[in-house]
Protein backbone atom coordinates (compact mmCIF):
# COMPACT_ATOMS: atom_id res chain seq x y z
CA UNK A 1 0.00 0.00 0.00
CA UNK A 2 2.67 2.39 1.07
CA UNK A 3 4.72 1.77 -2.20
CA UNK A 4 1.90 2.11 -4.36
CA UNK A 5 0.57 5.07 -2.96
CA UNK A 6 3.36 7.13 -1.51
CA UNK A 7 6.48 5.95 -3.45
CA UNK A 8 7.92 4.69 -0.32
CA UNK A 9 9.09 1.48 1.48
CA UNK A 10 8.66 0.61 4.59
CA UNK A 11 10.56 -2.38 7.15
CA UNK A 12 9.79 -3.32 10.47
CA UNK A 13 10.58 -5.77 12.79
CA UNK A 14 8.19 -7.00 14.65
CA UNK A 15 4.38 -5.38 14.83
CA UNK A 16 2.03 -6.99 17.52
CA UNK A 17 -1.51 -6.11 18.42
CA UNK A 18 -3.67 -6.32 21.55
CA UNK A 19 -6.96 -5.40 21.52
CA UNK A 20 -6.22 -2.27 23.61
CA UNK A 21 -3.34 -1.04 21.35
CA UNK A 22 -0.44 -1.91 19.25
CA UNK A 23 3.70 -1.70 19.40
CA UNK A 24 6.08 -1.49 16.52
CA UNK A 25 9.76 -2.25 16.28
CA UNK A 26 12.49 -1.03 14.29
CA UNK A 27 10.05 0.90 12.27
CA UNK A 28 11.67 2.69 9.43
CA UNK A 29 9.88 4.84 5.55
CA UNK A 30 12.36 5.42 3.21
CA UNK A 31 12.90 8.47 1.26
CA UNK A 32 11.22 8.85 -1.73
CA UNK A 33 11.11 5.61 -3.89
CA UNK A 34 13.82 3.28 -2.20
CA UNK A 35 15.98 3.17 1.39
CA UNK A 36 18.74 3.04 -1.62
CA UNK A 37 17.72 7.36 -1.33
CA UNK A 38 17.85 7.11 2.38
CA UNK A 39 15.60 6.86 5.72
CA UNK A 40 12.71 9.54 5.74
CA UNK A 41 11.85 8.05 9.18
CA UNK A 42 12.62 5.82 11.68
CA UNK A 43 12.18 4.48 15.19
CA UNK A 44 13.05 2.13 18.20
CA UNK A 45 10.08 1.74 18.85
CA UNK A 46 6.41 2.95 18.69
CA UNK A 47 3.44 1.83 20.65
CA UNK A 48 0.06 3.45 21.38
CA UNK A 49 -2.75 2.15 23.98
CA UNK A 50 -5.77 2.61 23.10
CA UNK A 51 -9.21 3.39 25.76
CA UNK A 52 -12.25 0.58 24.66
CA UNK A 53 -14.80 2.56 26.81
CA UNK A 54 -14.82 5.88 25.07
CA UNK A 55 -14.94 4.51 21.90
CA UNK A 56 -18.97 3.48 22.63
CA UNK A 57 -19.39 7.01 23.23
CA UNK A 58 -18.01 8.39 19.75
CA UNK A 59 -14.47 9.55 21.38
CA UNK A 60 -10.54 8.26 20.71
CA UNK A 61 -8.99 8.70 24.22
CA UNK A 62 -5.22 6.97 23.67
CA UNK A 63 -4.12 6.19 27.51
CA UNK A 64 -0.65 6.26 26.12
CA UNK A 65 1.74 6.78 23.21
CA UNK A 66 5.03 6.40 23.31
CA UNK A 67 8.16 6.60 20.30
CA UNK A 68 11.58 5.52 21.27
CA UNK A 69 14.58 6.17 19.91
CA UNK A 70 12.57 8.56 16.56
CA UNK A 71 15.09 9.87 14.10
CA UNK A 72 12.90 11.72 11.23
CA UNK A 73 14.99 13.71 8.85
CA UNK A 74 13.46 16.97 6.79
CA UNK A 75 15.09 17.99 4.11
CA UNK A 76 14.55 21.49 2.15
CA UNK A 77 15.75 20.73 -1.40
CA UNK A 78 17.06 23.17 -4.07
CA UNK A 79 14.10 23.69 -6.00
CA UNK A 80 12.30 24.55 -2.79
CA UNK A 81 9.85 21.49 -1.90
CA UNK A 82 10.61 19.16 0.42
CA UNK A 83 10.86 15.63 0.76
CA UNK A 84 7.93 14.76 3.09
CA UNK A 85 5.74 16.90 0.01
CA UNK A 86 5.00 13.41 -1.84
CA UNK A 87 3.10 12.36 1.24
CA UNK A 88 1.22 14.95 2.00
CA UNK A 89 0.49 15.58 -1.46
CA UNK A 90 -0.56 11.82 -2.06
CA UNK A 91 -2.67 11.75 1.17
CA UNK A 92 -4.55 15.11 -0.18
CA UNK A 93 -4.87 14.22 -3.54
CA UNK A 94 -5.91 10.44 -3.19
CA UNK A 95 -9.60 10.98 -2.16
CA UNK A 96 -11.58 11.30 -5.18
CA UNK A 97 -15.12 11.06 -3.38
CA UNK A 98 -16.41 14.29 -3.09
CA UNK A 99 -16.00 16.71 0.10
CA UNK A 100 -20.47 16.75 0.24
CA UNK A 101 -20.54 12.91 0.13
CA UNK A 102 -17.56 12.19 2.62
CA UNK A 103 -19.33 14.46 5.20
CA UNK A 104 -22.80 12.56 4.96
CA UNK A 105 -23.24 10.75 7.88
CA UNK A 106 -20.05 11.68 9.44
CA UNK A 107 -20.03 11.70 13.19
CA UNK A 108 -17.55 14.12 15.17
CA UNK A 109 -14.46 12.16 17.26
CA UNK A 110 -13.45 13.61 20.57
CA UNK A 111 -9.34 13.01 20.12
CA UNK A 112 -7.57 12.67 23.84
CA UNK A 113 -4.79 11.23 25.08
CA UNK A 114 -3.93 11.01 28.78
CA UNK A 115 -0.22 10.66 28.04
CA UNK A 116 2.61 11.24 24.89
CA UNK A 117 5.90 10.30 25.32
CA UNK A 118 9.00 10.93 22.49
CA UNK A 119 12.28 9.86 23.67
CA UNK A 120 15.83 9.90 22.54
CA UNK A 121 14.45 11.24 19.44
CA UNK A 122 16.79 13.78 16.87
CA UNK A 123 15.36 15.71 14.20
CA UNK A 124 17.55 16.66 11.67
CA UNK A 125 17.18 19.58 8.69
CA UNK A 126 18.69 20.21 6.23
CA UNK A 127 18.06 23.59 3.57
CA UNK A 128 20.36 22.64 0.06
CA UNK A 129 19.36 26.01 -0.65
CA UNK A 130 21.54 27.79 1.81
CA UNK A 131 23.40 25.17 3.46
CA UNK A 132 21.59 25.48 6.50
CA UNK A 133 21.81 22.46 9.41
CA UNK A 134 19.59 22.31 12.49
CA UNK A 135 20.55 19.04 14.61
CA UNK A 136 17.60 18.96 17.46
CA UNK A 137 19.76 15.88 19.09
CA UNK A 138 18.16 13.62 22.59
CA UNK A 139 14.63 15.39 21.89
CA UNK A 140 12.18 14.37 24.87
CA UNK A 141 8.56 15.18 24.77
CA UNK A 142 5.79 14.74 27.45
CA UNK A 143 2.63 16.00 26.68
CA UNK A 144 0.37 15.09 29.84
CA UNK A 145 -4.02 15.04 29.58
CA UNK A 146 -3.64 16.24 25.64
CA UNK A 147 -7.33 17.35 23.85
CA UNK A 148 -8.06 19.62 21.55
CA UNK A 149 -10.43 21.67 23.10
CA UNK A 150 -9.03 22.39 26.81
CA UNK A 151 -5.75 23.02 28.25
CA UNK A 152 -2.69 20.32 28.71
CA UNK A 153 1.06 20.33 30.01
CA UNK A 154 3.72 20.07 27.91
CA UNK A 155 7.47 19.52 28.95
CA UNK A 156 9.86 19.58 25.95
CA UNK A 157 13.88 19.22 26.21
CA UNK A 158 16.82 18.53 23.64
CA UNK A 159 20.27 19.93 22.62
CA UNK A 160 20.21 21.91 19.18
CA UNK A 161 23.06 22.33 16.81
CA UNK A 162 22.93 24.93 14.26
CA UNK A 163 25.46 25.15 11.26
CA UNK A 164 25.57 27.60 8.24
CA UNK A 165 28.41 28.71 5.73
CA UNK A 166 27.86 31.87 6.52
CA UNK A 167 27.33 31.97 10.17
CA UNK A 168 28.80 30.64 13.35
CA UNK A 169 27.73 27.16 14.62
CA UNK A 170 25.85 27.29 17.55
CA UNK A 171 24.78 24.93 20.48
CA UNK A 172 22.17 25.63 22.54
CA UNK A 173 20.69 23.07 25.25
CA UNK A 174 16.79 23.63 25.76
CA UNK A 175 13.91 22.76 28.36
CA UNK A 176 10.99 24.20 28.04
CA UNK A 177 7.58 23.45 30.67
CA UNK A 178 4.47 24.86 29.08
CA UNK A 179 0.60 24.60 28.96
CA UNK A 180 -1.22 24.75 25.87
CA UNK A 181 -4.43 25.22 24.57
Amino acid sequence: YVAKNYQREVSFDHISFTWIGFSIKNFSLSENNTFDDGTFIQAQELTAHIAVKPLLQKRIEISRVDAEGLVLNIIKKEDGTFNFDSLLTTANTSDSQPASDKNEGAQSFIFTANKIALMKCDILYQDLQTGTKLNLQDLNIGVNRFSLDSVFETVISFDTDISSPKQPNLHLPVTLHFNTY
